[in-house]
């Protein structure tokens, strides 16, 4: 309480949305969701740092810092207020010249919530202080807000603690492993692989728009024979090496073009079977109607259940577009 910092404390959530406020329910409701290895890879690693904080205190005491004051839950408190509201502040040397940045919580500027816009904040080297500026034209006691960025809803979920419904920039990890166990599921595996090295997650877009990677993806999944699969990996391979050393890849007249992969109709119907395992997974139904039916959110359920729930009906959203 002595603290200079007390009165910004005292402005900070007592609990956050974030994954490490989850409780057993809100963590099965995640696991229908792209949030989830996200969020659980959150809450292993910040345990593991916990728990070696705690050792090094249980070594060497911090002043001011009793060790029974140090709780897991006070931890999880503090990375959430931190991952949840920090900002990178650049550092120049004498010179002016930029050395690294500086992490940084920024009390009153913190406050503002999310917006759909542009990005309006940035870093005044002159005058050495961030600037701000409104999205919009505002009345008195209106909410001012911000763009935090474009970032999916699940990344939203996971480090701020909340969804943002009309989301442009949403998107979600589509599972591209084989339909169906086949001798040729070793092959198509290593190809859809090297597929991921070239262009990424497997990622579904707001509206059911295929990334290039999901594209490419569902095009290794219509090959039925070793042949097919063997020219595709020797084309990827060459196309690999290229672009490791710093090579263009010119896919103009390339089968590999992503409107040449979404002019095959089989690339389709593969992208819809894909799309379909999806949604049963997230609402344990492949069809569209019953599974819109299954994201309704009933008005009972916690603030956290409910933001989970959001996402979900994004997701299914997204997959009954490319449906």
């Amino acid at each position: 309480r002595d603290s200079k910092w007390a009165p910004y404390i005292d402005t900070l959530p007592k609990t956050y949305g974030t994954p490490l406020f989850f409780n057993k329910d809100e963590w099965t409701r995640l696991k229908r969701t792209d949030a989830y290895f996200q969020a659980l890879r959150l809450a292993a690693n910040t345990t593991l740092q916990y728990v070696y904080v705690y050792e090094s205190l249980a070594n060497k005491p911090l002043s001011g810092l009793p060790l029974p004051a140090f709780t897991l839950a006070r931890f999880m408190w503090a990375v959430s207020t931190v991952m949840s509201r920090q900002n990178k502040i650049p550092q120049f040397d004498d010179a002016g010249k930029q050395i690294g940045e500086d992490i940084a919580l920024i009390p009153l500027w913190d406050l503002c919530n999310h917006a759909e816009g542009e990005i309006t904040t940035d870093f005044n080297s002159q005058a050495d202080c961030l600037e701000s500026f409104s999205l919009s034209d505002f009345k008195e006691n209106e909410q001012v807000r911000m763009y935090y960025g474009p970032r999916p809803n699940a990344d939203l979920l996971v480090w701020q603690g909340f969804v943002f419904p009309p989301n442009t920039h949403d998107n979600m990890v589509i599972d591209a492993a084989p339909l169906t166990a086949s001798d040729l599921a070793p092959q198509l595996t290593s190809l859809l692989s090297l597929v991921r090295k070239i262009w990424g997650d497997p990622v579904l877009h707001v509206g059911g728009e295929p990334s290039h990677a999901l594209a490419a993806a569902a095009r290794v999944h219509t090959f039925n024979n070793k042949l097919e699969i063997a020219t595709a990996t020797a084309a990827l391979v060459k196309m690999f090496k290229t672009a490791s050393a710093g090579g263009h890849v010119d896919l103009s007249a390339s089968p590999w073009h992503i409107n040449a992969l979404l002019g095959l109709p089989a690339v389709g119907t593969i992208l819809r079977q894909l799309a379909e395992r999806e949604l049963v997974r997230r609402t344990g139904t492949s069809d569209v109607e019953k599974a819109n039916q299954d994201t309704v959110v009933p008005p009972t359920l916690t603030a956290n259940a409910a933001q989970i729930e959001a996402l979900r009906a994004c997701e299914v959203a997204m997959l009954t577009g490319l449906i």
